[in-house]
């Protein structure tokens, strides 16, 4: 569940959503279901972070030319930072629907074997590039990668 940090009342805008983590060598056809969970991945398989969220309030829908950007974070459990995180994905302000989707593809064999803490945000951009007091964060848990 994503945890919000909004500079206006809900009633004027709000992002609510989750992130789902899936495994394979591709991308599952039937986003965003999950089934089952994934929480341990071979090292020979690739991760998809899946970002799903909405908006709500009189405001949504009025950012056009906006972007929300979305980033991953991982953290080795023992051992510090990882030294590369993925970049992160843009995913253009749509004046049309109130509804999002993102993906974060991790190729197989990025992440050595190791238990990581993941998190995955979401920042509102204005036109100019600047973050903005909308934001979003999910601490997706602990992911156990196994060679």
């Amino acid at each position: 569940m994503l945890t919000i940090e909004n500079g206006f009342p809900t009633t004027f805008y709000n992002i609510s959503g989750n992130v789902h983590l899936h495994e394979g060598p591709t991308l599952p056809p039937d986003l965003p279901a999950i089934t089952p969970p994934v929480n341990i991945i071979n090292t020979g398989q690739d991760l998809f972070v899946h970002f799903v969220w909405s908006e709500s309030g009189s405001l949504a829908n009025s950012f056009a030319g906006w972007s929300f950007e979305c980033r991953i974070f991982f953290e080795l459990m023992g051992s510090g930072e990882v030294g590369s995180n993925p970049a992160p994905v843009n995913v253009a302000f749509n004046t049309t629907t109130n509804n999002y989707s993102a993906v974060i593809t991790i190729p197989d064999g990025t992440l050595a074997e190791g238990a990581y803490k993941l998190i995955a945000t979401i920042v509102l951009h204005d036109p100019s590039g600047n973050p903005t007091p909308l934001a979003a964060y999910d601490e997706v848990g602990v992911l156990q990668v196994y060679g």
